[in-house]
C-alpha cells in the first residue's frame, strides 16, 4: 500500500493543499468593506470630535470604551460565533510575538505622549484620517498575511 506517487498525483496533491489553506484564509478572515468601513468610521469619529469637542467629551469615552469591547469580543469563540464567522481552533502567540506587540505600544505611548507636548492643532484629526486610510487600505493585507503564515505553520 506504500507506493510512491507519480509525478502527476504529487502535483495535485500539492494544489489540493494550497487551495485548501487559500479557502482556510478566506473563512478566517474579515471582508474587505467591514475594514473601508471601519477605516471610514475611524476618520468620521476624529472629524466629529474635532468640529464638536462637547459631543467627544460627552460621548467620546462611551464611544471609544465600546468600540474596544466590540474588538476584545471579535478575538473570542464566542464572539466569532455571534458575528456569523466560521469559528476555528485557538492560537497562541509566539512569546516573540508578545514582545513586539509591548514594544510597540510602548512606542506608540511615547509618540501620543511626545506630539501632545508639542501642542500642534488638529492632531486628532490627522491621526485618525491616516489611522483610517491605513485600516482601510493595509488592514486586510495583514490580515491575511497573519492568517497564511499561521496555515502554513510559521509563526
Amino acid at each position: 500500500m506504500n507506493e510512491t506517487p507519480t509525478p502527476d498525483q504529487a502535483r495535485d496533491a500539492l494544489r489540493d493543499v494550497q487551495e485548501r489553506r487559500r479557502q482556510a484564509t478566506e473563512a478566517a478572515a474579515w471582508p474587505r468593506w467591514w475594514w473601508i468601513g471601519g477605516g471610514a468610521f475611524l476618520i468620521v469619529l476624529g472629524v466629529v470630535f474635532e468640529l464638536s469637542p462637547g459631543f467627544a467629551r460627552t460621548w467620546g469615552t462611551i464611544i471609544v470604551c465600546a468600540l474596544l469591547t466590540l474588538a476584545a469580543i471579535s478575538t473570542t469563540r464566542r464572539g466569532h460565533a455571534l458575528t456569523g464567522r466560521q469559528v476555528g481552533v485557538g492560537h497562541r502567540p509566539a512569546p516573540a510575538n508578545w514582545g513586539v506587540a509591548i514594544l510597540a505600544a510602548l512606542l506608540l505611548t511615547a509618540v501620543v505622549f511626545v506630539a501632545s507636548k508639542w501642542n500642534l492643532p488638529h492632531v486628532g484629526v490627522i491621526v485618525d484620517v491616516v489611522g483610517g486610510v491605513l485600516m482601510a487600505v493595509a488592514g486586510p493585507w495583514w490580515e491575511r498575511r497573519v492568517i497564511e503564515r499561521r496555515t502554513a505553520g510559521v509563526e
